[in-house]
């Protein structure tokens, strides 16, 4: 009986109990941004891109804010800086991949700035604002639920051959965790949401002054549609097209299985210049058990994440993004 009510606290109980803590952990992480508190970052146009689509959407929407000022210009799949002026990390990281001869594919410059420090910063900061889930958190649901799964058999098998009399009791515990493990499934979410981020993205593409699609109303016009709603919102414009093409030849090298990254397609652990978990810092499709992975800001704009290829491109930059000037890169 001994052995039995060991085996059941070991592989039942206990992957329970911290699955439920994860979970909530997970879901409601310390220092979480009040409602209020989030509206406010909602009207920053990183973050609001990071949150719908990470950093593929973040790319999209600094290249579209660059050339609707007309600092870039993006024609027959390349971008050419008209005027070398960032006006923060993201947008000097852009300046630095264009290198020596300002321009660069389009294709290459939205993969070089996925793979950007910038976005790691990003993404430590709605970590830290309690809007995204912590990466360790993460990885430890993960375990957990798969520790409590491999333990409800071995409970039962273990409860039969030690003492059969005993097995109505640990059925019903094994019940009681099996309800655990499908209530707190992480589920297939493309973003790491906890409760409060979850609900900023969605009432920023539903609600209020960022939900619209009219870049005349937004109030950062084409960059803040495209943030929000992903680049085929950009109804009328050269730049939808443009994207549009980018999308087709990811997806076209990523068929032809030209791409590095094969196995990327079934992670969304995306890596940074330092290494760090980044949401699409490799590639733009979804997310598998592996890590991070992007919401679909490319090539998903309708909201299926499904496009780039993950590659690792080559970079023409002539300088580091953090060592560049916001006006200059030599």
């Amino acid at each position: 009986m001994i052995v039995v009510v060991l085996v059941t606290l070991v592989a039942v109980v206990a992957p329970a109990l911290g699955t439920l803590w994860l979970w909530w952990r997970a879901r409601h992480p310390s220092g979480a941004v009040s409602l209020l508190r989030a509206d406010l970052l909602g009207a920053d146009l990183l973050r609001a891109a990071y949150l719908q689509g990470g950093a593929g959407r973040v790319a999209d929407a600094v290249i579209t804010r660059m050339w609707q000022d007309k600092r870039v210009r993006v024609r027959g799949g390349r971008v050419t800086v008209k005027r070398p002026v960032a006006d923060d990390a993201v947008e000097r990281a852009l300046l630095a991949q264009c290198g020596a001869d300002w321009a660069k594919s389009l294709n290459w410059l939205r993969v070089g700035l996925r793979r950007d420090a910038a976005m790691e910063a990003l993404h430590h900061d709605l970590v830290a604002q309690g809007l995204l889930t912590a990466p360790r958190i993460w990885r430890l649901w993960r375990t957990s639920v798969v520790v409590q799964r491999v333990g409800l058999p071995v409970a039962l098998v273990a409860t039969l051959i030690a003492d059969a009399s005993l097995f109505p009791g640990v059925l019903v515990v094994a019940a009681l965790g099996l309800t655990v493990s499908i209530v707190c499934r992480r589920g297939k979410r493309r973003i790491p949401y906890t409760a409060s981020g979850e609900d900023l993205a969605r009432r920023m593409r539903t609600y209020g002054p960022w939900s619209t699609t009219d870049p005349a109303e937004h109030p950062e016009k084409h960059a803040g549609v495209v943030a929000v709603h992903g680049t085929e919102a950009l109804t009328g414009t050269a730049l939808r097209h443009e994207f549009r093409n980018a999308n087709e030849k990811d997806r076209k090298r990523r068929s032809s299985g030209s791409s590095s990254s094969s196995s990327a397609s079934s992670s969304w652990a995306g890596s940074t210049s330092s290494g760090s978990v980044v949401v699409g810092a490799s590639c733009d499709g979804g997310w598998s058990e592996a890590g991070w992975g992007d919401g679909g800001s490319s090539s998903g704009d309708s909201g299926d994440s499904g496009g780039s290829s993950c590659s690792s491109g080559s970079s023409c930059s002539s300088c580091s993004s953090s060592s560049c000037s916001s006006s200059s890169c030599s």
